[in-house]
């Protein structure tokens, strides 16, 4: 693995590697506790390889996670339910909002207590770990959401308090520690839980699945890397340069993110798990709501059921908040800026108003040219508010003047 520039390709095909060996003694072993062991001990090996640092912050991370489920779960009835839970989340979420909030101070502790650890538990691996160059908590946000979510549903009954060894099966899944999409406990307890058989179909999915992937990363998206330069160009730029390359920088960033995507629930399927899906062709939807109901349909889910859902985004005169709330979490989960603090809102404001204007209410069939025009609209709109996510808010008015043959 190249340790100076880290990317996920290099996780899966190190995986994949793992794979050769890991998965005709998966399906040899005889019970369901071994599986899980040895997927964890992949999962964990596999962040060593990355650096050993990284290793022992997710061992101390899920170690934590495991106390804290027991917590919520003692305390799920009694009148300090509330407060206990709200105290873990916070707890589960601090490296991911300290890394968000005080990016450069955080990383600078972050290795410097990790790296001691590791040269407290071994001379030889903190050796090891001096050599790897990665700095930055790889995997916080996806694995930040999947404790909290966790210690949600063991706290509304969903989910009953998990053993240490099913904890950490949940935490150290091999195929969505790096990248999305952000599981649920259930999609991997079934298989987790029990010991069928080699599925010959599952294999030829998982594997059709991955191929997917890697031709969406290696070629589309590869073909289209030079658009990404728009964001350092774009005051140079023609106004038509600048709008073709928008739009193909909005499928660039796509294929890359669904084929990681694909990899990943290709990954899972190999040993017979079935991940939910993450993209559906969100591109292709009549409106914004449908938009975000099949782009990173992992992160919207978790977003409906814990922050849309409680806040009643079922009840007509709580709707509206309940959307905001959930688009603005939606919106900081990638970063804390006020970039995203704007696209969060922008989408947030144009899910309100098309709930106004349909009133929840579906419409009698339409033409064909106008179901045409609601697909291109909707992904004008989310094009438009593509460059929140990469460009600091000071840089926004320059951008959008340059869309529009003015340069600011």
């Amino acid at each position: 693995m190249n340790t100076s520039l880290f990317a996920s390709y290099n996780y899966f095909f190190d995986f994949f590697s793992l794979a050769l060996l890991s998965l005709p003694l998966y399906f040899a072993l005889p019970s369901p506790v071994m599986r899980r062991w040895l997927l964890t001990f992949t999962g964990m090996y596999l962040l060593y390889f990355i650096a050993p640092r990284l290793l022992l912050f997710y061992l101390i991370f899920w170690g934590m996670t495991y106390l804290l489920q027991n917590l919520v779960a003692r305390f799920s009835k009694g009148r300090f339910a509330l407060p206990v839970l709200l105290a873990t989340i916070l707890v589960i979420l601090s490296p991911m909002l300290l890394w968000k909030i005080i990016g450069n101070d955080f990383v600078v502790f972050f290795n410097l207590i990790t790296n001691q650890g590791v040269q407290i538990l071994s001379e030889w691996l903190w050796e090891v770990d001096l050599i790897r160059k990665i700095i930055i908590p790889l995997g916080i946000s996806f694995a930040a959401f999947r404790a909290v979510d966790l210690l949600i549903k063991t706290y509304v009954g969903r989910i009953s308090t998990l053993s240490f060894d099913r904890v950490f099966f949940y935490g150290f899944f091999p195929p969505v520690q790096m990248v999305g999409p952000i599981i649920e406990y259930e999609e991997i307890q079934l298989q987790g839980d029990s010991r069928l058989p080699f599925d010959p179909q599952d294999f030829f999915e998982g594997c059709k699945r991955i191929a997917s992937g890697f031709f969406k990363i290696f070629l589309l998206a590869y073909w289209l890397r030079e658009s990404a330069n728009i964001f350092g160009s774009y005051s140079t730029n023609h106004v038509w340069k600048n709008w073709a390359d928008l739009f193909l920088f909005t499928w660039n960033f796509y294929f890359n993110f669904s084929g990681y995507s694909d990899i990943a629930i290709g990954s899972a399927r190999l040993f017979g798990f079935v991940l939910k899906e993450n993209f559906s062709y969100p591109y292709f939807k009549r409106n914004i709501q449908e938009f975000w109901n099949h782009w990173h349909m992992s992160l919207t889910r978790f977003a409906q059921r814990n922050i849309f859902v409680p806040l009643g985004g079922y009840r007509p005169h709580t709707q509206h908040r309940a959307i905001m709330a959930t688009m603005m979490v939606i919106a900081l989960w990638h970063d804390i800026t006020w970039s995203l603090v704007l696209f969060g809102l922008f989408h947030g404001i144009g899910l309100i108003v098309h709930r106004l204007y349909t009133g929840g209410v579906k419409r009698a069939s339409v033409p064909r040219w106008h179901d045409h025009a609601s697909r291109l609209a909707t992904y004008l709109y989310f094009s438009i508010s593509f460059p929140l996510l990469f460009l600091p808010v000071n840089k926004l008015p320059g951008f959008y003047l340059s869309l529009i043959g003015l340069q600011g």
